[in-house]
């Protein structure tokens, strides 16, 4: 038929006009494809032909549609057929009942490379119609049905069981060759059923565009798309979302939604006309759009109309002006922020979108008729409740369609409220579709009566730069859980509404939130309350299968308790439970039926770029939501779902609703299916059955979990305004190894990001990380916004409701949580552990307030309970912190919460924890504001833990380890070195380690016999059990002198300074429903457990929710004590009161505990194997006395010894390096822009999540390789309980600066950070006292010296300035001086005016000048010389203390930078008795003979915490008086024949403590008196014969006496050469000339030091005769080794090098003799 050009007849309808179409050139109108018009042979369809709504119309050839007005009922597309729409500059209004493309039809309405519009005209189909089921009780009606011989589809292809996948045929897809494999099962074609509520025969509906078998919709409208998106659709299908070159970049993100939506560019505020945006578009004059709300309040998310064409430009022009501010800024980062967290993300970015909802092409809702328009708003308020004001029209794709390729086009007012399977946009059952390239993108649906878009059982589709408004219920949809490998790209969801009566009440009738629609699902399946319902929790993007692409979405305003994203745990639902599916291929495809049986959840294939603003919750994770879990009854309703919504006329059965049963907890395919279990349920497991000891790959079922588990990666999330309830985090992430990366977090109420795992350690698995990685976090970006400032939302107070702790605010359509302690907190902590590393955190700034009046500057805070802002006064301290707590909390908190890389900035409060020292002031709509102390909170919320990796978080370090701890401000945690901490509430900082120490009830394993186990109902009470928690009285047994110790129980009274127990070392072991009695505790200290009942009536135990009336210990029943998180460092010593007829030989033994895995078929019942450990228990007046040290198990600490399934998880992320003995990044990781956090994942967290390793350092691990240490112990049958005060308080030991004590005693530097803000030091106990504090901040002291009488104290700490210039000093009469805190300088002979008699330095930095005293001009005077903490000082010289003769005591601890010890260093030191030069940690080496001077006097010799890596043999030697030396913690391997030989009669004292050193083999801790000197021998005898422990030398010693065949020490001037002591000659001549004359750098001179075969040297710089030192590294290198005795030994037939010259002859006469040497170096 030839092409007939129309000519224009009058037409019914009025036709509305194209104002202002642009002039401009249009790149995207000027593109070139072979089918940009339409076919020859088509015929102009007149609009006088056109004209009867009863009329149907079937399509069979090809007819063009113009400009002008069609009405018809029914419009069948049949083969053959083509409706082709074409743009002829005007309106193209097409109306009908129900349109439908079957198999080879076609519908056109513009081409890619030239879109409708071009022309300036529009396209509008229009959908009519009422509902003739009559909501669904009617079904014997008839809608439009397929009128292709043979039905919808050819029945062979559901006989033959093909598959769709023949891409190409366009009309005929599924007609493969042969039966569809089982592999390929997602492809193939099944029987179209009925559809909902539609009747028999019906499988498309009523008012419905539909797309059958073989059919295709193409349309492409030209307004909304940039012309580069505009992509020929022939070419091949995309697999995977754009994402910007550069990732770092929010600008380079926000363009990739091309025209269709974008961000403002500049804040637009109220009142104003004109908007600029983020880049140029081309817009339309009269078009609409949004701007998204960026405050608290989602109605303010508003729609403008252009009041004129924008082309191509970023300048907008509007009708009206705006009603609200919509910020448009970037927040860039500061650069000092990014260095110190290298945190290479540029800005922050909380701009409004700007969405464009007019299209060229426009599918939308008519009334009851073709001349009806859609019932309006005012006339479908809450009042009327009429089914016609949500009965739209609704568009609907089904299985084996050609194409489905739709760009630019407006869906507006479609949707069947309440009608299951109606929707705006729906793909249904369409399953894979690889075939085609489908796609809906650059399209907006908006006031929709239900859903955006919808993607049903259907895989391969692309929805992209799509803009949704308003929608009822969830916004974009994937319904079954059989949805996966589809592209979900750029998105945005505007306005997620919610069908509650009292929010659709206040609303303005003309407004569209004024329609009254029911929402869809009530709630999901298999969770209590209103979980995930449209009605109270609606979600913007609903995921049922996270095996999609999803990439670039935004989501602004959801209403009722709803969230912006939901990641599911979820199962198979709806019709997909009944339908086919790929299984068991090993590849991706099986993730559509992976969800088919519970517990498997997909995992994420890509979340990324995606963000949120105004919602109550962000990004979920978990099913126990609240309130939602229990029902909103702040909006009337008492019931789970109330009776105020608008109530649903269609019936929705149970198994309609989605089934959602558990937590996010993903699961991978993996190819090898020896994982599968019997029913095909696979999960990644805790608490798995330990079957041996120890377990292997043979024979542990946790290998499963290197096969199964599945990083779930959130990375570039973005999140503000968002207000959860207080449980909870708006980004709450529960499960298992969740990485949050590269995101933003913003103007959070309360909780922010959060990471849970359980409540308990029984919760976690071996291998656990979550992290915190590279994101920004901003307390306020409008501080001071009315509507979007820091104090939050403000809202009728007189709705709240105090008994439900809600606030609704019926106007918004939300509510709000509060009463209690509800501080703002960006990242909120729960339960753990997690990890956080290179984050960000700015303008988290607290401010004060007065609650007393309802307008108050307090806004939402207002309702909670704050701290008092200063004491006596009612104003409130509402403190918005960086990091804080959810309490009051009753789960465990893991020692384990570790922060490295964190970045402040000066204004932030860093850290906020629930202070039970302070007041705090609560307020409500019914009551006045109230001052309470303490909240009434459990010993829980006063056992807070972070581990600071380097210092970033607290601003200092510890000295020894390099970390700190940030511990709750409870006394039970005071340590020598404490300070409050920086710019942080209720912690204070420690250096110390801390771990879990954990005791409960144990019983013999019935499955093993040999091993114990825990008793899971320690907690029941007569018989029944309890909710209540256990708890058992805990005393810290190291006093120090700011404690107010126990005396009796804990609750008999409250200790003014603790606010919780009658004294100040007391704590309440005390966990959540784990059956168990957990506490934090600290390493190196000693603890009593107090098995005595009792009273918990005292003023505040009252309110702690713990047993109470029973004993928790009683006669016959066993118990097991352990440690949780501990390091191979962590030792404690426990003491425990048991009764004096205990047995330690058969009442208690040591034990490994696994709380990971579990026996007996009980899952709390964790496994305790008996095995033997160095440990001797001791029993004394009944107290067991019992230490736990890691140390004995070190090496089970190191990665190396895990098992490899139980490292380096998950292994879709990380893999274990054999080399490197390090986790690495998995060789299956190909993602370019995660690969650099993949290996700090790996390499740092995943490695530290696993135990030990050289490169990343102590690890986070629960347990050890081999399971925790533990002491399992049986209290006697005649046990009766004595209470503390008898047996433990005798026991407590006040903290003292001695040896004893000095593990403990660890100090805190201040961390080196560029731009440190935190410059507060900690003093030690030992040194100053701890300064007082103000918010955390040292106070100032203008004054750093002054003088009392004879005392010189100079205290720098608080001073302005803090250098002290020791030459300043002067005064014959002053005896003392003490300097701490300060930078000093000195000069020469600077304190020789001064007749000091004592000189104490402390925590100070030495800038210049010589700090030996002897050079600073002190003498004989001075009998104690103390420097304790210093910097600055490298080595201690030549005779620096020879002029100090008189001198008794000498300290000289943690001199952080000292390296080196001169030989002659304490010669003239005569006097001395008392040696101090402990945790020196650089201090490697010391010389052989440096205490020789100290012979005569000196008694004690303490050299702990030092680096020392190994010790001469004779560095004791001749010291007669000594009577204690120490050596522990120092790094020691092996210690030297001979070291302990020293002269008869010392080391009668003490003995020696070498206890904490890495030795290789067994070394005992202590050696007493007995041990060391158990020979009664002539005082001038050295014990050093070679082979004779039983033998001394005799009185020369020259000989041997007994059977000893060798001496190995001779008297001075001689040494033991063939068994015999032989004179030394002195250096040859030759020898001193070359030394003289500067040939020979070194000499040997052992005549001078006769007696042992050492190497001395001398340094070149020196004279002469100035002095030596032993470097037996420069003689001996490369000659041999040093022997035990410190000896050079060269072997007997040893060469030397030409390098070396033997000066004492080499004999090997004696088979059994040792060969020695003398080597001078040439």
């Amino acid at each position: 038929m030839m092409r007939r050009r129309r000519v224009l007849l009058p037409v019914l309808l009025l036709v509305a006009t194209i104002v202002g179409a642009t002039s401009a050139v249009d790149t995207a109108c000027n593109l070139s494809c072979d089918d940009a018009t339409p076919p020859a042979g088509c015929t102009v369809f007149a609009p006088s032909s056109a004209t009867n709504p009863a009329q149907d119309l079937a399509v069979s050839e090809c007819f063009i549609f113009q400009s002008g007005s069609y009405v018809f009922h029914h419009v069948n597309v049949l083969a053959g057929g083509i409706v082709w729409f074409e743009d002829d500059g005007n309106v193209i209004d097409f109306r009908v009942n129900a349109m439908l493309v079957e198999q080879g039809g076609r519908v056109v309405g513009g081409r890619w490379c030239k879109p409708f519009g071009c022309n300036g005209g529009n396209l509008q189909i229009g959908l009519w119609g009422t509902d003739p089921t009559n909501q669904g009780t009617n079904l014997g009606v008839t809608g439009i049905r397929c009128q292709t011989a043979g039905g919808c589809y050819p029945a062979e292809r559901v006989s033959n069981k093909q598959c769709c996948n023949v891409s190409s045929s366009v009309s005929d897809p599924c007609n493969s060759a042969g039966s569809c494999a089982l592999e390929n099962q997602n492809a193939l074609f099944e029987a179209y059923s009925d559809n909902m509520y539609d009747g028999p025969g019906n499988s498309f509906g009523h008012k419905v565009l539909a797309v059958s078998y073989g059919g295709s919709v193409e349309l492409f409208g030209r307004n909304g798309v940039a012309p580069s998106d505009f992509v020929n659709p022939a070419l091949a299908r995309p697999t995977e979302c754009e994402t910007p070159a550069d990732p770092f970049s929010s600008d380079a993100w926000a363009q990739l939604t091309g025209q269709s939506w974008v961000r403002l560019g500049v804040t637009a505020a109220a009142g104003q006309s004109t908007i600029t945006l983020d880049r140029p578009v081309r817009w339309r004059q009269g078009d609409k759009i949004i701007l998204t709300t960026t405050d608290w309040y989602p109605s303010h998310t508003e729609t403008a109309e252009l009041a004129a064409d924008v082309v191509d430009s970023a300048t907008v022009t509007l009708v009206a002006p705006l009603a609200y501010n919509h910020f448009g800024s970037l927040i860039p980062m500061d650069e000092q922020l990014s260095e110190n967290s290298n945190n290479p993300n540029k800005d922050a970015d909380v701009r409004a979108a700007v969405g464009l909802l007019s299209r060229s092409i426009k599918v939308y809702s008519l009334g009851a008729t073709s001349t009806d328009n859609f019932p309006a708003s005012s006339a479908c308020t809450v009042a009327t409740n009429n089914p016609a004001c949500y009965f739209g029209g609704h568009t609907v794709v089904r299985q084996g369609f050609g194409r489905y390729q739709i760009q630019g086009v407006e869906f507006h007012q479609l949707g069947q409220g309440g009608r299951m399977g109606h929707y705006p946009v729906h793909i249904h059952l369409a399953k894979q579709v690889y075939y085609t390239n489908v796609f809906v993108k650059d399209s907006s649906s908006w006031d929709s009566m239900t859903r955006f878009f919808t993607v049903h059982a259907s895989s391969g589709v692309t929805l992209a730069r799509n803009v949704g408004y308003l929608s009822v219920g969830h916004g974009y949809y994937f319904e079954d859980g059989s949805e996966i490998n589809n592209l979900v790209c750029h998105n945005l969801a505007a306005t997620i509404r919610v069908p509650l009566k009292d929010y659709l009440a206040t609303q303005q009738p003309t407004s569209p939130t004024a329609r009254a629609v029911p929402g869809i699902v009530p709630s999901v399946q298999g969770l209590s309350g209103i979980l995930g319902g449209d009605e109270y929790m609606p979600v913007g993007f609903w995921f049922m299968n996270m095996w999609n692409d999803v990439v670039g979405n935004m989501v602004s305003g959801v209403l009722g308790w709803g969230s912006c994203f939901w990641l599911l745990g979820s199962s198979l639902s709806g019709p997909s439970r009944q339908m086919k599916w790929t299984f068991k291929t090993g590849t991706d495809e099986d993730y559509a039926n992976w969800l088919s049986s519970v517990p498997r959840i997909a995992p994420i294939k890509r979340f990324r770029g995606c963000s949120c603003s105004t919602a109550p919750l962000a990004l979920q994770t978990a099913i126990d939501i609240y309130p939602s879990k229990v029902g909103l009854t702040g909006f009337g309703g008492p019931g789970p779902y109330g009776k105020n919504v608008v109530i649903n006329p269609y019936t929705i059965t149970v198994d309609m609703l989605p089934i959602v049963t558990q937590n996010f907890v993903p699961t991978k395919i993996n190819s090898d299916f020896a994982y599968y279990q019997t029913n095909d349920a696979v999960v990644c497991s805790r608490g798995i059955q330990l079957n041996t000891y120890p377990p292997t790959a043979a024979t542990d079922n946790y290998k499963l979990n290197a096969g199964l588990c599945s990083t779930a990666v959130i990375d570039r999330f973005r999140t503000s305004y968002n207000w959860p309830e207080v449980n909870f985090g708006s980004i709450w992430l529960r499960g298992y190894w969740f990485l949050f990366s590269n995101s933003l977090v913003t103007d959070q109420v309360f909780g922010g990001l959060g990471f849970v795992t359980g409540g308990s350690w029984l919760d976690a698995v071996p291998g656990l990380w979550m992290l915190a990685y590279n994101n920004i976090f901003i307390g306020a970006t409008q501080p001071e916004s009315a509507t979007a400032g820091r104090a939050g939302p403000s809202f009728p107070e007189s709705d709240c409701l105090l008994n439900t702790k809600l606030c609704p605010f019926k106007a918004e359509g939300v509510a709000y949580a509060l009463a209690g302690f509800q501080p703002s907190r960006l990242i909120t902590i729960y339960d753990g552990p997690f990890f956080a590393d290179g984050n960000i955190f700015m303008a988290a700034k607290n401010f004060t307030c007065d609650p007393s009046e309802k307008s108050s500057s307090c806004g939402i805070y207002r309702m909670t309970t704050q701290p008092v802002a200063a004491t006596g006064n009612k104003q409130m301290n509402v403190i918005n912190a960086g990091i804080g707590w959810k309490q009051p909390n009753g789960f465990y908190y893991p020692p384990a919460f570790a922060f490295r890389r964190s970045a402040f900035d000066e204004e932030s409060m860093r850290h906020n924890v629930l202070d039970i020292t302070a007041e705090y002031i609560t307020a409500s709509p019914q009551q006045p504001p109230t001052i309470s102390a303490g909240l009434g909170v459990t010993p829980i919320d006063a056992s807070t833990i972070l581990v600071d990796v380097d210092g970033s978080l607290t601003g200092v370090t510890s000295s020894i380890t390099g970390r700190s701890s940030s511990v709750s401000e409870n006394t039970f945690y005071l340590a020598p070195t404490t300070i409050a901490e920086c710019k942080s509430f209720g912690v204070n900082t420690v250096p110390n380690d801390m771990l879990t120490s954990v005791i409960t009830m144990a019983a013999r394993s019935t499955m093993h016999p040999a091993w114990f186990k825990v008793v899971s109902d320690w907690s029941i009470v007569n018989g029944t059990a309890s909710t209540n928690y256990t708890q058992v009285p805990l005393y810290r047994q190291f006093l120090l002198p700011t404690d107010r110790p126990c005396s009796g129980d804990l609750c008999e009274s409250v200790d003014s300074t603790n606010n919780m127990f009658s004294c100040t070392n007391g704590m309440m072991m005390a966990g959540s429903l784990v059956w168990s009695a957990p506490a934090l505790t600290m390493s190196d200290m000693t603890y009593f457990i107090d098995t005595h009942r009792q009273s918990l009536t005292g003023p505040n135990c009252k309110d702690f929710n713990f047993i109470r009336g029973k004993d928790m210990f009683v006669p016959s029943d066993s118990y097991v004590l352990y440690q949780l998180y501990p390091q191979r460092t962590s030792k404690v010593t426990y003491q425990i009161y048991v009764g004096t007829s205990f047995n330690l030989a058969t009442d208690g033994h040591f034990a490994r505990i696994y709380p990971t895995y579990n026996i007996d078929g009980n899952s709390r019942a964790q496994p305790i194997i008996p095995v033997a450990l160095p440990g001797v228990p001791t029993l004394e007046n009944g107290v067991l006395t019992v230490t736990l040290d890691n140390a004995w198990i070190a090496d089970d600490f190191d990665i190396e010894v895990n098992e490899d399934y139980v490292r380096c998880l998950p292994r879709d992320v990380c893999d274990w390096d054999s080399a490197n003995s390090t986790c690495k990044v998995a060789d299956s990781v190909t993602d370019p822009q995660l690969r650099d956090t993949y290996e700090t994942v790996c390499r740092y967290w995943a490695t530290r999540a696993s135990g030990n390793s050289a490169e990343t350092g102590d690890g986070l691990v629960d347990c050890p390789a081999g399971g925790c240490l533990a002491y399992v112990f049986t209290l006697p049958s005649d046990f009766v309980s004595r209470p503390y005060a008898e047996v433990g308080a005798p026991l407590a030991r006040p903290f003292a600066c001695t040896a004893e004590f000095a593990a403990f005693n660890a100090s805190l530097v201040l961390a080196d950070i560029p731009g440190n803000t935190c410059q507060a030091t900690a003093s030690n106990l030992c040194r100053t006292p701890k300064p007082p504090r103000l918010g955390g901040v040292l106070l100032p002291n203008p004054d750093a010296c002054s003088l009392n009488e004879t005392v010189y104290t100079c205290d720098c700490t608080h001073a302005a300035s803090d250098v002290v210039h020791l030459s300043t000093f002067s005064g014959s009469g002053c005896t003392t001086l003490s300097i701490s805190g300060c930078r000093i300088r000195s000069s020469k002979n600077a304190l020789s005016t001064l007749a000091l008699e004592e000189l104490t330095i402390q925590e100070s930095l030495w800038l210049s000048g010589p700090a030996e005293p002897s050079d600073l001009g002190l003498g004989a005077s001075v009998v104690r010389l103390t420097y304790n903490g210093l910097e600055g000082i490298t080595t201690l010289g030549a005779f620096g203390f020879h002029t100090l003769t008189n001198l008794e005591e000498l300290s000289l601890n943690a001199l952080y930078d000292l390296e080196s010890v001169d030989y002659n260093a304490f010669e003239g030191l005569t006097s001395l008795i008392y040696f101090e030069m402990m945790w020196n940690t650089n201090l490697e080496r010391i010389p052989g003979k440096v205490f020789q001077p100290l012979q005569s006097t000196i008694e004690s010799i303490d050299l702990q915490g030092c680096g020392l890596t190994r010790v001469p043999g004779l560095l004791f030697a001749n010291l007669k008086k000594l009577e204690y030396i120490g050596l522990n913690h120092n790094q020691l391997t092996t210690l030297p024949v001979g070291l302990f030989h020293i002269p008869c009669g010392a080391l009668l004292g003490e003995g020696v403590v070498i206890s904490g050193n890495p030795f290789e083999g067994d070394v005992p801790g202590t050696y007493d008196t007995d041990e060391v000197i158990d020979l009664a021998c002539d005082a001038t005898c050295l014990r050093d014969c070679f082979d004779s422990a039983s033998q001394c030398c005799d009185a020369s010693c020259r000989t041997c006496s007994g059977s000893a065949t060798y001496c190995t020490s001779c008297m001075s001037g001689e040494a033991p050469i063939d068994g015999a002591c032989t004179t030394l000659a002195a250096p040859p001549a030759e020898d001193l000339a070359l030394f003289s004359e500067g040939q020979l750098s070194h000499v040997h001179t052992a005549s001078y030091f006769a007696g042992f075969a050492d190497c001395w040297v001398q340094y070149k710089a020196n004279s002469y005769a100035e002095g030596y030192r032993f470097d037996d590294q420069l003689c001996c290198r490369r000659l041999g080794r040093l022997d035990g005795l410190g000896n050079c030994n060269l072997g007997c037939d040893a060469t030397p090098t030409t390098d070396f010259v033997i000066v004492a002859p080499v004999s090997s006469t004696d088979a059994g003799a040792r060969c020695y040497g003398h080597c001078a170096y040439l």
